[in-house]
């Protein structure tokens, strides 16, 4: 029941147990007790059992604010997270704020407002932590500027495994990405069709389909984004920005990009590009605009982010990249559209 789940929020002593939903719930004009804190995180296991959270609402002025605020070596499986809507905290996440240990095979929709790291299911993903199996379509939008916002996850230093993110990210500034805003991590084997959008003339930024930063010996493999793309600065189809020792491969974008500052870096697949990057790909019906603001559109980035193909040749799983994707346990193609996760 409602009551029963509240009971563990508001108990620590019940965070290191092991729980199983065994009904939908229904949070509308109730009340709702988040679970864990950064002093009590929950270190237990919550499996979903495949049931639904419906229409919690919750706000709070607290560092930490998911349904499940602060998790430590826990375990959450098998959750729907249905219309959420999530407010504040410099650690914000349609399921969970700050995540130490794993998710898999789980769903999250409904809106997240963040203060600082935002996503639509995690808001911080800890190193050697996992999300995996799972989708959000939740939106992301901040409070403030300077923010680190992800359709998925918004700052991720663990490992993101076939998962995807749909629902639209709008941040001011910092980094924002269609799946991950700031990435330390890998993703590997997932997809995005969020579109990514920019308000305001302050503050830099790093936006990209998939990724907005990418840092050193981050890692991108066997992915796609498809949403369109408004940044400032630095700005790219698949991802904004990367460093020395990143990586992309075996990977593509399709969607329009646009850079609205003056110094803008603009690119099909990546706005401003040091990593190693192979075998990946960009739309070539895609458009691609900078410095729009006050000055002339110029050329968009093309050096060394990757090969033009039409997005047909991404229906087609004897083709580059997707011909070494694998369409036996992980990704389904009709051979007339973009691959899906099985």
């Amino acid at each position: 029941t409602v009551s029963e789940f509240n009971s563990i929020g508001s108990n620590p002593r019940f965070h290191q147990a092991s729980y199983k939903l065994m009904a939908d719930l229904d949070f509308t004009a109730q009340p709702f007790n988040q679970i864990g804190s950064d002093y009590g995180p929950f270190c237990g296991s919550f499996d979903g059992n495949n049931k639904q959270l419906q229409n919690i609402t919750h706000g709070a002025a607290r560092q930490y604010t998911g349904v499940f605020g602060f998790t430590s070596q826990a375990s959450i499986s098998d959750l729907q997270v249905v219309n959420v809507s999530i407010t504040g905290g410099t650690f914000a996440g349609g399921i969970v704020a700050y995540l130490g240990g794993t998710i898999e095979r789980s769903s999250s929709t409904g809106s997240v407002l963040a203060g600082y790291h935002g996503g639509g299911m995690v808001g911080l993903l800890t190193k050697k932590s996992v999300v995996s199996d799972s989708i959000s379509t939740a939106t992301v939008s901040a409070v403030t500027s300077g923010n680190t916002l992800g359709g998925l996850v918004g700052n991720s230093q663990g490992t993101i495994l076939r998962s995807s993110s749909h629902g639209n990210i709008t941040n001011a500034s910092n980094s924002s990405g269609g799946l991950v805003g700031n990435l330390i991590g890998s993703i590997q084997n997932s997809y995005s069709t969020s579109h990514v959008t920019t308000f305001g003339t302050a503050g830099m930024t790093n936006y990209g389909g998939l990724v907005g930063l990418m840092g050193a010996a981050a890692s991108i493999e066997n992915c796609y984004s498809t949403g369109n793309v408004i940044g400032k600065n630095f700005t790219g189809g698949l991802v904004g920005s990367n460093v020395a020792g990143s990586l992309i491969t075996n990977s593509f974008s399709t969607g329009n990009v646009t850079g609205t500052a003056l110094s803008a870096k603009v690119g099909f697949l990546v706005g401003n590009n040091l990593a190693t990057i192979t075998n990946s790909y960009y739309n070539a019906s895609a458009t691609c605009d900078s410095n729009n603001l006050t000055g002339p559109v110029d050329a968009c980035n093309t050096l060394a982010t990757g090969t033009q193909a039409s997005t047909s040749d991404f229906f087609l799983v004897n083709a580059s990249p997707i011909d070494v994707w694998d369409f036996v346990n992980i990704w389904s193609s009709t051979g007339a559209a973009l691959p899906t996760l099985q």
